[in-house]
């Protein structure tokens, strides 16, 4: 039988954060474009050793598509979960990259998985409770374990193992709670912006429309049960369609009055929408602790002095090095003894200012540059520099 469940660690108000904080950031163009950068710095070329990178880590994956889905992870939540099955003699012999959306711990010290934590199609029956990996058992004690799992779900479900950087928010000594979890609001408003910008863009060239009538009779109703009212309505939703211009109808009680039409510029509206996209999206960046000039924003004006420039180029690649960090400590800890003990996962580093854009580059003086590159990753190890 499954063992008795225990207080599920309920990650966030619905116990559905990381899917929220997965489907804000792509919602927001800014933001997606900041994650796919994290990400790709964070994979690289994968790791330097290449037998490392064609090792199987498990029955579908190499080491470098292992990677693949960590450096996923690592991007959004820091933590590395890793799934990790054994053979009959408790040696290690398979390696897996969980989601964390599809994890919860529970009071017991062990782990539920589940693909839909967070969804209205969770099924508690479908919950996998698996303890937490410990690199110190002996081989006998994960026989034993293997036997319980086979007991209680007639197959081998593996041990969790995993890592995660912790914070002071409640749970963040037990829950990969993402540094820019203070943002969300910011790229909310970015993916806002967006949907507003397409909007004004398909109707900016139709101006803005201001009907001023007199009162117009909504209560007597002909033969067709309308009033004047409906018919004027009826009129407008027809010379309005379905993307056309905004208006606004103003009745006055001063009696007679001639109807009247003002037309509104759409231009100054456009022109506030994009300075508010820019400005919210330089915040969106700000918070992800990515440089904007790798995701497009290229000019001067926009990026600020060298100095501004140095230090989000140094806390980007902090970043960086510490969510590799993270998966090559995690990737020794679950191969130690273990057939793949023998393999290194130094993670290769991508040259950061091969992203800066050319135009910008021209603006600096070569003593400029000189100090750009000179800016070095803080790491111990040299494969983790930069270029």
């Amino acid at each position: 039988m499954i063992e008795e469940r225990q207080d599920t660690l309920s990650f966030g108000q619905k116990d559905d954060l990381p899917n929220k904080v997965v489907e804000t950031v792509y919602s927001s163009g800014t933001a997606s474009s900041c994650i796919g950068r994290i990400n790709s710095f964070i994979q690289a070329k994968g790791f330097v050793d290449d037998k490392t990178n064609n090792e199987k880590a498990n029955k579908k994956q190499t080491f470098e598509d292992l990677l693949v889905d960590l450096a996923n992870t690592a991007s959004f939540f820091p933590g590395v979960p890793i799934l990790v099955k054994y053979n009959e003699f408790g040696e290690t012999v398979s390696i897996e990259s969980v989601p964390v959306g599809h994890i919860r711990p529970i009071s017991n010290g062990k782990f539920i998985i589940n693909k839909d934590f967070g969804t209205n199609k969770r099924r508690k029956k479908d919950d996998i409770i698996v303890s937490e990996f410990d690199p110190n058992d002996r081989p006998t004690d994960r026989i034993k374990s293997i036997t319980r799992q086979k007991e209680a779900y007639r197959k081998q479900v593996g041990e969790l193992y995993y890592p995660i950087q912790k914070c002071l928010l409640p749970n963040g000594d037990k829950l990969p709670i993402p540094e820019f979890i203070g943002g969300l609001e910011d790229i909310e408003s970015d993916a806002a912006l967006s949907v507003l910008e397409n909007r004004n863009i398909r109707r900016g060239w139709r101006p803005q429309v201001v009907i001023v009538t007199g009162e117009i009779d909504d209560e007597t109703e002909d033969e067709d049960e309308k009033t004047d009212k409906d018919y004027f309505n009826e009129t407008l939703k027809r010379f309005q369609g379905e993307d056309g211009a905004q208006i606004m109808h103003l009745e006055t009680v001063e009696g007679e009055v001639e109807p009247k039409v003002h037309l509104l510029d759409g231009k100054s509206i456009l022109n506030a929408t994009d300075k508010a996209t820019e400005r919210v999206s330089l915040k969106v960046c700000r918070v992800m602790n990515v440089p904007p000039v790798i995701v497009g924003f290229s000019s001067a004006g926009k990026l600020g002095d060298l100095q501004e420039l140095e230090n989000q180029i140094e806390l980007f690649l902090l970043t960086i090095n510490k969510r590799q960090r993270m998966i090559t400590r995690a990737l020794e800890a679950v191969t130690k003894d273990s057939k793949f003990k023998n393999l290194k996962f130094d993670i290769s580093s991508l040259n950061l200012f091969k992203f800066i854009p050319a135009e910008l580059l021209s603006l600096l003086s070569k003593e400029e540059i000189a100090k750009l590159y000179e800016i070095t990753l803080p790491t111990t190890e040299q494969s983790n520099s930069v270029e």
